[in-house]
C-alpha cells in the first residue's frame, strides 16, 4: 500500500476537524503528523496518490463539489506531436498531455513530482510497466520523436556535464536504480528537433527541467501495454485540469496511424437499485443511488428502473456495476449497514470428489499438511524463480493486473507450495506439505483447467528416494498402470529427476529441487517434491 503526505494547511474546502473523519469514511487510513497528514491509499485508487485529486475527492464526498462531464472537455487539436513509429519494441507505447497556465508555487510542484514518482513505483511497477516524465513545455522545440537509440549523450537532471547512456546506467543514481526497466537492445529516447529531453525510463534532461516558476508542462507516459499508458495520460489530464491548467492534447503517430491523448472521455454504465440493495443489505431507491454516487465523483441520470452512471476518466478501477455498488456502499457507510444472519447451512459437507478424499486421507495419514493456495499468481513465481520458460500462447493472463503478484492463472501447483515452505522457515523440521488443486492453460485458443496433486518435503536429508516413496503411495490411487523414466527439468537437479508416464503420456514429475530454486525462494534446507496430473474421472 502506497502513501501520500501533504500539508494540512494546503487542503481546500474541508475543515481540519472534518479531514480525519472523511478520509476514514472513504476507506483510506489517515495518519496525522503535526501540521502534516499522511494517508495510506489502496492500490485500486492510484489517482488518490495525487494530493489535488485526493482533495477533490474529499470535497465531493463532503457534498461541496459536484462532478460535471464538462470538467474534462479538452480543446481539439494537438499542442505537441510525437513520432513513435520507431518506438523501442519492448517499450512501444507512449502518450502525453500538456497543461498551460499552471501555478506551481508553494508545494504544488512537490506534490506533482511526488505523484509521478509514486505512480511510477506502484502502478508502474518500479517504472517497468509505466514511467512518467515531466517537462517544461516552453523549452521543447518543434515536434518530438520517440525511438530506440544507440549510444548518445546529454546532460541529465542533477548533473552539470554531459553523460552517455551507458555512463548514466553505471554511475548515475537513477540509472543504477532503474536499469532493470530497459533492455540492452536499444535505449528508449525522447527528443525534440534539437536535443534529447529524456532517456526513458531513467532520467530526464536538464534542458527541460521544471521549476516552481514553470507555467506550461508537458507530461510523457511510456510503457509496455497500451491501455495503462492511455489511462495514465487521462489521469494527468484530470490532475492538471484540477490544478487550474488549460489542457491540450498530444498527437501520437505510430505504425497504426495518429491519435490524440488524453481524450477526456467519460464511460457509461448502468446500476440497478434492486441489485445494489440486495448486495449491500439495505433498501435503496434510485434517488438514493444517485445521491450516493454523486459523493463518489460520478455523474448520474435516471433511465427507467436503472441509474445511468457517467464514470470520470480518472476512475480506471471501475469495470462494471459491481464496482459501482462498492462505491455506493462506501458512500452509504459500512458502519450504517446493519448485520444480518447468514441464511445458508452452518454444517460442512464432504467434498464430492472421491479421488480427492482418497489422496488427501492417504497423505494426511503419512504426516502431510494440506495447503490451499490461490489460483492467481505471478510470472516471477511461476517461471522466473523456477528456472522455467513461459510459453505466452499457453498462459491464462489477466488483462489489466494492478498487482504484480496476480498476473496469471497458475499452470503448476509447485511454486505455491514453495512459497508456503519459504514462509515456514522458522517452523520445526521436517516440513511436509501437499496441495490438491486446479491449474490452467490455453490450448488451441481456449482456456482449460485440470486438477493436480503436488507434494513437497523439506529437511536436511530430503532426497529422490524419499519422494519416490511418496509417489508410490499415491500414484496407485490415480492410475492402474504407469512407468517411471528419466527426465530433465530445469527446476530439478540433473540426474535427480524422474517422469511418470501413463500410456506414453507424461502425467507427472518428481525429484530433488535445484539449489538455485531454493535460493530464489529463500528455502535453506533441501526439497524433494512431485506433481501428478489427476485423471478427469479419477482412477
Amino acid at each position: 500500500m502506497a502513501g501520500i503526505e501533504f500539508e494540512i494547511d494546503d487542503v481546500r474546502g474541508i475543515t481540519v476537524k472534518e479531514l480525519d473523519k472523511l478520509i476514514n469514511e472513504m476507506g483510506l487510513e489517515p495518519i496525522p503528523d503535526g501540521k502534516k497528514m499522511k494517508v495510506d491509499v489502496t492500490p485500486d485508487r492510484p489517482e488518490l496518490l495525487s494530493f489535488r485529486l485526493l482533495n477533490m475527492a474529499l470535497k465531493m464526498y463532503a457534498g461541496r463539489k459536484k462532478a460535471s462531464k464538462s470538467d474534462y472537455s479538452y480543446k481539439r487539436g494537438a499542442y505537441l506531436s510525437i513520432d513513435a513509429s520507431a518506438a523501442p519494441p519492448d517499450r512501444a507505447f507512449i502518450s502525453g498531455v500538456v497543461g498551460l497556465g499552471l501555478d506551481l508555487e508553494g508545494n504544488e510542484l512537490r506534490y506533482l513530482i511526488d505523484f509521478a514518482e509514486k505512480l511510477s513505483e506502484t502502478f508502474g511497477r518500479k517504472r517497468s510497466k509505466i514511467a512518467v516524465g515531466i517537462h517544461d513545455a516552453k523549452k521543447i522545440n518543434g515536434s518530438l520523436r520517440y525511438y530506440s537509440g544507440s549510444e548518445e549523450s546529454f546532460v541529465p537532471l542533477g548533473q552539470n556535464r554531459s553523460m552517455s547512456f551507458e555512463e548514466i546506467i553505471k554511475k548515475h543514481q537513477k540509472g543504477i536504480e532503474y536499469a532493470h526497466a530497459i533492455s540492452r537492445n536499444g535505449y528508449p529516447v525522447l527528443r525534440d528537433s534539437e536535443k534529447i529531453i529524456s532517456f526513458i525510463p531513467i532520467i530526464n534532461s536538464r534542458a527541460t527541467m521544471v521549476t516552481s516558476s514553470t507555467s506550461d508542462l508537458f507530461v510523457d507516459i511510456t510503457g509496455r501495454e497500451p491501455h495503462s499508458v492511455a489511462y495514465v495520460a487521462e489521469l494527468f489530464g484530470c490532475l492538471l485540469r484540477e490544478m487550474g491548467g488549460e489542457i491540450r492534447s498530444v498527437g501520437i503517430k505510430d505504425r497504426k496511424g495518429t491519435k490524440l491523448t488524453p481524450r477526456g472521455l467519460w464511460r457509461n454504465e448502468k446500476i440497478n437499485a434492486e441489485s445494489a440493495s440486495e448486495i449491500i443489505g439495505t433498501r435503496l431507491k434510485n434517488a438514493d443511488i444517485r445521491k450516493l454516487l454523486a459523493r463518489m465523483g460520478y455523474v448520474t441520470s435516471s433511465e427507467g428502473k436503472n441509474v445511468r452512471v457517467g464514470i470520470p476518466p480518472y476512475r480506471g478501477d471501475v469495470f462494471d456495476m459491481n464496482d459501482l455498488i462498492e462505491d455506493v456502499a462506501i458512500a452509504y457507510g459500512y458502519g450504517n449497514i446493519k448485520p444480518a444472519r447468514v441464511q445458508n447451512s452452518p454444517y460442512g459437507t464432504l467434498r464430492g470428489n472421491g479421488t480427492y478424499l482418497k489422496v488427501s486421507m492417504r497423505l494426511a495419514g503419512a504426516g502431510f499438511m494440506e495447503a490451499i493456495n490461490p489460483y492467481l499468481t505471478s510470472m516471477e513465481s511461476q517461471f522466473d524463480k523456477m528456472r522455467r520458460k513461459a510459453d505466452d500462447s499457453e498462459l491464462v493472463r489477466l488483462d489489466y493486473s494492478k498487482n504484480s503478484n496476480f498476473q496469471i492463472l497458475r499452470d503448476s501447483l509447485l511454486p505455491s507450495l514453495l512459497n508456503n515452505l519459504s514462509g515456514s522457515a522458522n517452523d520445526l523440521m521436517p516440513h511436509k506439505l501437499f496441495e490438491y488443486g486446479k491449474a490452467f492453460k490455453v490450448r488451441k485458443g481456449r482456456p482449460i483447467e485440470w486438477e493436480s496433486v503436488c507434494v513437497a518435503v523439506s529437511h536436511s536429508k530430503a532426497n529422490l528416494s524419499e519422494i519416490r516413496g511418496v509417489v508410490d503411495q499415491i500414484i496407485g490411487l490415480l492410475y492402474d498402470d504407469f512407468i517411471v523414466d528419466k527426465f530433465d527439468d530445469p527446476a530439478f537437479i540433473q540426474g535427480r529427476c524422474g517422469a511418470i508416464l501413463h500410456k506414453s503420456e507424461r502425467i507427472g514429475v518428481f525429484g530433488e529441487l535445484h539449489p538455485e530454486i531454493l535460493r530464489r525462494f529463500k528455502i535453506e534446507e533441501p526439497v524433494s517434491c512431485c506433481e501428478i496430473l489427476v485423471p478427469s474421472e479419477g482412477k
